[in-house]
């Protein structure tokens, strides 16, 4: 994992599992893996988890805010099964 991806958290560097685990990138892929997609998970009101997130998304998208917002968008929809992502089969292959 690039440096630059690690929260800069000293208390972190001092074990590995920990780095991982409390990762932007890690945080990004918790809220975006299909199978924790249920209310019991609740990311999106984890401040940790939905803060990773958008530092990875000023990652991709560095200076534009539209896109950034676009994503967050596409988001919300992923995880209440509407737009594009209420057709049956987006549903089987997620």
């Amino acid at each position: 994992m690039p440096t630059s991806w690690k929260n800069s958290d000293s208390s972190l560097k001092s074990d590995p599992l920990r780095i991982v685990l409390h990762s932007d990138l890690h945080s990004a892929g918790f809220m975006l893996d299909p199978e924790y997609n249920f209310a019991a998970y609740s990311q999106n009101t984890n401040d940790e988890v939905m803060s990773g997130l958008c530092n990875i998304l000023e990652k991709f998208y560095p200076s534009d805010v539209e896109k950034q917002s676009l994503a967050l968008q596409q988001l919300s929809q992923f995880r209440a099964g509407s737009g594009l992502f209420a057709r049956d089969m987006v549903k089987t292959s997620a």
